[in-house]
């Protein structure tokens, strides 16, 4: 599992929980790392874990980046905030 969010407690309770349950978990701390991680290693990676908004490459440009990398890609998105126009299009991107 690939997790990315730019707050550190955020990352740090991911990775502990899931963790906990048995995955094997790598975090990013923004949308530029998870993408550079993916792209090496994403055949390795069976779910994404991804925050809205991030700094240098935002969870939309991150997810089109990945999914373009790979077809079936599996991704969670989450936001601190509000669900807006961001989420929608990456709603509209999964299949």
């Amino acid at each position: 599992m690939l997790f990315a969010d730019d707050e550190d407690i955020v990352r740090r309770y991911g990775l502990g929980n899931d963790q906990e349950l048995g995955y094997s978990v790598v975090t990013s701390r923004d949308g530029q790392d998870a993408l550079e991680y993916y792209q090496t290693h994403a055949a390795e990676i069976d779910l994404v874990v991804l925050d809205i908004i991030m700094p240098r490459l935002g969870g939309y440009d991150c997810f089109k980046a990945m999914k373009a990398i790979n077809l079936k890609l599996k991704a969670i998105v989450c936001s601190g905030y509000v669900i807006n126009d961001e989420a929608q299009k990456m709603l509209d991107l999964g299949q």
